[in-house]
């Protein structure tokens, strides 16, 4: 919902139930100035915002020379969006100093949009913030090839870290990037699914020097294709994650939804012989499974209505997303550990449709709604806990089970022992 305010600077809009909203106040949609979140109750006051608008006066370069292109502006707080002209000038109005994640566009030159990232200032007694953005004087021409060496047109490199870059192939499968900063760089090339990924591939850039072409080579994969039967309804909207069955810590953080007939298609690496699913469907319960994809390429599941809740003692930090904390941050993007932070783990995955379901948490229990009935097994492991569906391992103190029935519930305790598998570092 939009509209303008008034000469005095009110606005007024009627009808809203009571809750939570976003308020964003702007010049455009492009020019969030000011944005926050309002609680609206019976009887509410009005809202004041303060939107401290600061004058920016700018000049955008590359390679010593004025580029003419699109910048826009953007941080959690607020956007705004400048052109700059054939001489490099722009100018405009900011809601703040930033930090600011600053993108490029629009320019033939650099043939992708650009993200940098800086902060604004404004000198003591100075009437505007003056801000110089020269684009960094790197090169670096790459292509992107399968395990035979054969290119792959249209495929996505990613430039990873703190500013991350992305851009796509040419139908030729190369592409120059450019404007990088300089030093240390992480490149990652993907073909739209998550198994589909190059290796994590570090590089140094220097300004005015142009490395030898670097190639990223993406591994061919397993394809499967299924379809999701629901018993009662309709199976448009599922969401189905699938990974090999031996790497249950960790999954790829991609959730695929199905067709309006239920139909999904996905990889797994080759070689893979069984798959675990799990299969998110609206209106139906949640379902794990194992499935031997060795033989099989079109699997039929079938989900059904009746459900119980799981109840999981886990520790707190296991239900939260790992790029939320500084550590994340601070790793080097091609540190073996950073590719960790793209994977969905179990508690997380049941957290994500317990959110769906709309089921309240506390800290250290997690309540899952809807699940399949039948055996459930929970167990400890280096990485994260696991949920499996099965009775427990015989004598193994790691993990605990039981049975789940419909409409019934099921608590699970997480042994606090020693987990089930040295990590490497």
């Amino acid at each position: 919902m939009t509209g303008t305010a008034s000469r005095l600077g009110r606005w007024q809009i009627q009808g809203l139930t009571p809750g939570d909203y976003w308020l964003a106040v702007g010049l455009a949609e492009d020019h969030v100035w000011q944005k926050q979140k309002v609680s609206l109750i019976l009887g509410s006051r009005a809202v004041n915002v303060q939107v401290p608008l600061i004058p920016v006066r700018g000049r955008l370069t590359w390679r010593g020379s004025p580029l003419a292109a699109a910048l826009d502006f953007n941080n959690e707080r607020g956007s705004a969006s400048f052109h700059s002209d054939s001489e490099g000038q722009f100018q405009g109005f900011l809601p703040d100093e930033g930090p600011w994640q600053i993108g490029v566009s629009g320019s033939r030159e650099l043939q992708f949009n650009l993200n940098l990232q800086g902060p604004v200032r404004v000198a003591k007694g100075a009437p505007f913030a003056s801000l110089d953005i020269r684009i960094p004087d790197t090169a670096l021409p790459l292509e992107v090839v399968d395990e035979r060496g054969r290119s792959l047109p249209r495929s996505t490199v990613n430039a990873l870290g703190r500013i991350r870059n992305q851009a796509v192939t040419d139908e030729f499968g190369n592409l120059t990037l450019v404007g990088l900063n300089s030093g240390p760089q992480c490149l990652l090339a993907a073909r739209g699914d998550p198994y589909r990924l190059s290796e994590r591939t570090p590089i140094i850039l220097r300004e005015g020097v142009q490395p030898p072409p670097v190639r990223l080579v993406v591994p061919d994969k397993l394809g499967i294709s299924g379809r999701i039967l629901p018993r009662l309804g309709f199976a448009s909207g599922a969401q189905v994650l699938a990974w090999p069955t031996l790497s249950r810590a960790e999954i790829p953080a991609e959730l695929l939804g199905t067709s309006e007939d239920g139909w999904f298609g996905l990889t797994l690496p080759p070689g893979t012989r069984k798959a675990s699913f799990v299969v998110l469907p609206p209106g139906s319960a949640l379902r794990i499974l194992d499935a031997d994809v060795a033989r099989v390429r079109v699997l039929e599941i079938h989900v059904d209505t009746p459900g119980g809740t799981l109840v999981l003692d886990l520790p707190e930090q296991d239900l939260k997303d790992p790029k939320d904390g500084k550590k994340a941050l601070d790793l080097d993007p091609c540190d073996p550990r950073a590719s960790r932070l793209d994977a969905l783990t179990m508690p997380r995955l049941l957290r994500r449709w317990a959110d769906l379901q709309g089921t309240p948490q506390t800290p250290g229990r997690l309540v899952v709604p809807n699940v399949e009935p039948g055996p459930y097994t929970l167990c400890a492991t280096d990485k994260s806990p696991v949920l499996l569906h099965g009775a427990p391992p015989e004598g193994d103190p790691r993990c605990v089970g039981g049975l789940l029935e419909a409409a019934g519930e099921l608590a699970l305790k997480l042994p606090g022992l020693t987990p089930m598998s040295k990590e490497r570092p």
